[in-house]
């Protein structure tokens, strides 16, 4: 099982771990403090009670984290932690990501996500053309 990734024009597919090596990595080009912190939920992920602590002390950094953040970082956040099944990202949230993403684009565009074993296998240079699709055309990208 894994995700889709979707805009009006394309679709790319990946396993779910590979959706969340793309989000750390995202989260790492925002800086070292959002990477550490977005790490910490592989650890959490086997924390299965919610009234846990754990997980009220992981909230109460992320929200200051989002309070004290510029207005990118804000949308990045809002998009590391969407639901792996049916996000989607909007018009700001897509600038948002892009604007990051655009950062290593040339150095990691062939760097694979998707099925190695496909020819057709989800790269980080598509993820960032279907956002940049997404901004020309005003649309959303969305996954399920």
């Amino acid at each position: 099982m894994g995700i889709s990734i979707n805009n009006i024009n394309q679709s790319g597919d990946l396993s779910c771990g590979a959706f969340s090596r793309m989000r750390k990595r995202i989260a790492e080009l925002v800086s070292d403090e959002l990477a550490d912190h977005y790490k910490e939920l592989d650890e959490l992920m086997f924390v299965t009670n919610p009234k846990d602590v754990r997980w009220k002390e992981y909230d109460a950094i992320t929200d200051k984290m989002y309070e004290e953040a510029d207005e990118v970082t804000k949308h990045v956040i809002s998009f590391l932690y969407m639901p792996d099944v049916e996000g989607c990202l909007y018009s700001e949230q897509v600038s948002a990501v892009l604007e990051v993403c655009e950062k290593v684009y040339d150095g990691e565009k062939a760097h694979v996500y998707g099925y190695i074993a496909h020819d057709d296998a989800f790269t980080f240079g598509q993820f960032v053309e279907m956002l940049r699709e997404c901004e020309e055309d005003m649309t959303p990208l969305w996954w399920n």
